[in-house]
């Protein structure tokens, strides 16, 4: 086994144990793993760009939109993507019988499932399956609701409604290999500005750069990329803090923050939680005991 279960301690997040999994946002940007495995039901689906994955016996190129199921305890790795990549990554607890999903187990909720899925989906490896558009849009609407992080039965009803729509896509097949999805060339600009740390402006001044009115450049630019302006160039900021502060040896935490873009405390804290699902003085713990290695994370050029 080339790596112990190094993302599982962060899906173990704290709170108590009804806790039914987590959702995170990622682009070529974030904190990215070597090989290893997990004990949840992992999903991920790939809202805009396109993804390559390791695994034992194979290696999977996955086109948007799709969605991708990794079986617990399988060992995977995520190792090329495209500079548009924006997608969802979920984490569902499963068990025999009754557990933290409220009701039958997640094992059991994909059996549940149309025809096709299953335990199959389980059992016999990854499995990619498509989605279609309305519930994408749906997905993703939950998805950026529950990185806000809310009280714990409201995030637990949001994993429970994201699995049970994905669940109920699962008989939809995957789009054409190879043909990427066509983007509107606002969001695309607008998602370069986004990701360059020297960007300063408004989001007003960002949509009249794009000659759309912020109202249709957020509209365009979730239809995209499945995220809004605010929590995408956040994401990046948080992303480019874990590279630029890595150990916390070089410099404060308030500094580095500030270097990056935040302009308070709070407003980073909160941001960072949204982000990784933990404060930064818990991802600095995880860092210096070598569970997260803060160079491994993209640079989201292009």
């Amino acid at each position: 086994m080339s790596s112990v279960a190094t993302s599982s301690v962060l899906l173990e997040l704290p709170g108590p144990r009804e806790l039914r999994g987590g959702l995170w946002y990622s682009t070529p940007a974030s904190t990215r793993f070597g090989r290893h495995y997990h004990h949840e039901l992992e999903l991920n689906v790939l809202v805009a760009g396109e993804a390559s994955y390791w695994f034992p016996h194979r290696e999977l190129r996955i086109v948007a939109p799709a969605a991708l199921w990794i079986p617990p305890l399988l060992e995977h790795e995520l190792i090329d993507m495209s500079p548009e990549l924006s997608m969802w990554v979920y984490s569902f607890r499963t068990s025999s019988g009754q557990d933290e999903l409220g009701g039958p187990s997640a094992m059991a909720l994909a059996a549940a499932a149309p025809a096709g899925t299953g335990h199959q989906l389980l059992e016999q490896g990854p499995r990619v399956t498509g989605i279609p558009s309305a519930v994408l849009a749906q997905l993703c609407e939950r998805s950026r609701e529950g990185l806000l992080r809310p009280a714990l039965p409201e995030f637990n009803d949001i994993l429970a409604g994201i699995f049970h729509a994905v669940c109920s896509a699962a008989q939809c097949p995957p789009g054409p290999r190879g043909e990427l999805g066509s983007y509107h060339p606002a969001a695309l600009r607008a998602a370069r500005s986004l990701r360059d740390p020297e960007m300063s402006g408004s989001m007003e001044a960002l949509a009249r750069a794009t000659s759309l009115s912020r109202e249709r450049l957020s509209r365009v630019f979730a239809q995209c990329f499945g995220i809004g302006l605010v929590q995408y160039r956040n994401h990046h900021r948080v992303q480019q803090f874990i590279r630029d502060y890595g150990h916390g040896s070089a410099s404060s935490m308030l500094r580095a923050a500030f270097d990056v873009g935040f302009g308070s405390y709070v407003q980073f804290h909160r941001a960072f939680k949204q982000v990784v699902g933990h404060p930064p003085a818990q991802h600095l713990e995880l860092v210096r005991e070598g569970v997260v290695d803060p160079a491994r994370t993209g640079r989201g050029s292009g």
